[in-house]
C-alpha cells in the first residue's frame, strides 16, 4: 500500500488552510472511510516530520481535531514537540501510550521507528568519543 501526498496549493495564503486544502484535494479524502481520515493524517504527519518538518504536523493536528477530536492528532503534536526538544524519553513514554492506537495501522510503526533513529539513535552514534562503546555492550 502506497499513499502518494499531495501538497497543498502555493496560492494558499493562509496556513491555517493548509489542512483544510490537503483534506480537500486528496483522492484518499474522497474514497476513505471517515474513521480512516485521523490514520492518513498522521501517517502524513509521520512522514513530515522524518524529513525535518517539525511544524507543519502541528498546525495540521490542530486543524483537524477541531473537526473531531481523535487521540492520534494529540499523538502527533506530542510526538513533534518530543523531537523538537530532542526529548528522547518522552519520545519512548509516548510511543508506549499511544501503543494500542498505533496499531490501527501497522505501517506507523516502521515510520514511528525511522524517526526514532533519525532523531535519537544517529546523534547517540556522533556524540562523541565514547559513544560507541555504547553499541558494544548492546550486542
Amino acid at each position: 500500500f502506497f499513499l502518494m501526498i499531495r501538497r497543498p496549493p502555493r496560492s494558499t495564503q493562509s496556513r491555517s488552510s493548509a489542512a483544510s486544502d490537503v483534506y480537500k484535494r486528496q483522492g484518499w479524502s474522497r474514497q476513505g472511510h471517515e474513521n480512516e481520515m485521523e490514520l492518513f493524517v498522521t501517517r502524513f504527519c509521520l512522514l513530515k516530520i522524518l524529513t525535518s518538518d517539525l511544524e507543519t504536523p502541528i498546525k495540521l493536528a490542530e486543524q483537524f481535531s477541531q473537526h473531531k477530536q481523535s487521540p492520534l492528532y494529540n499523538y502527533i503534536k506530542f510526538l513533534s514537540l518530543a523531537v523538537k526538544i530532542q526529548s528522547q524519553p518522552s519520545f519512548v513514554k509516548l510511543n508506549q501510550y499511544y501503543e494500542n492506537i498505533l496499531e490501527r495501522d501497522p505501517n506507523l510503526f516502521d515510520i514511528v521507528q525511522k524517526i526514532f533513529e533519525r532523531y535519537f539513535v544517529v546523534k547517540q552514534q556522533q556524540g562523541g568519543l565514547f559513544s560507541g562503546l555504547l553499541s558494544l555492550f548492546e550486542s
